[in-house]
């Protein structure tokens, strides 16, 4: 009797010393937090990027309503020093004050304020700071995050105004706060479908800080 209550209490001790491991959950994160700011980290961010971009193709459908055929939209536009095309920027990376350029061509932006360009993104150096895009398409999108994860706001302008009823999913009030990176819709124009009227987007930045990395568009 005595060995057979010797072995019930070493089971019930060893039953409570043995914790349960955490059960992990196996699903994916689809969009991971790109990393950023340091050599090397190129390749890491722009496939984080990619997947944000397919993101906005899920979310920019051009809807068919039977009329002509589409115009054109503006294509992905990269701003990092690595990628960006379709400026008026001297080529390089490095911290720079700017000025917007006196005339926009479609499908072309520019810089105005404090600025710094990494190979994968720009990013606000003072409160003011402005990005100027002139596009073609219904939605504007862009991938932008916080250099040090603490929110930081813009202003969004539409040809050359607040925005009111055009402003983006993440924008309706004419302000996007940026949390985190990801993607944001900022403006949408409510067409139909793609036409070929270029407009002008303002992200005139409140703070330092917001990194912008893409500009992606949809119907």
């Amino acid at each position: 009797m005595f060995s057979r209550m010797i072995v019930a209490f070493l089971i019930l001790l060893f039953s409570n010393s043995v914790q349960a491991a955490p059960v992990k959950d196996a699903r994916p994160n689809p969009f991971p937090a790109p990393e950023i700011g340091g050599e090397g980290k190129y390749d890491v961010t722009e496939g984080n990027i990619r997947a944000l971009l397919d993101e906005s193709r899920g979310r920019a459908k051009v809807e068919d309503t039977g009329g002509p055929a589409a115009g054109h939209q503006t294509p992905e536009t990269y701003l990092g020093a690595a990628r960006g095309a379709r400026h008026a920027l001297e080529p390089g990376e490095g911290k720079n004050s700017y000025t917007f350029a006196k005339s926009l061509a479609p499908d072309h932006w520019t810089l105005s304020g404090s600025w710094k360009r990494y190979p994968e993104y720009i990013e606000t150096q003072k409160a003011g700071a402005a990005l100027r895009l002139r596009f073609r398409g219904g939605k504007v999108f862009l991938v932008m995050g916080s250099t040090t994860g603490k929110p930081v706001k813009a202003r969004i302008l539409h040809n050359g105004t607040p925005v009111a009823n055009h402003g983006g999913a993440d924008a309706k009030t004419g302000i996007v706060t940026v949390d985190d990176h990801r993607l944001y819709e900022l403006l949408n124009r409510r067409v139909p479908r793609i036409d070929n009227e270029a407009g002008l987007i303002d992200i005139q930045a409140l703070g330092p800080g917001l990194q912008a990395y893409v500009f992606t568009f949809g119907g």
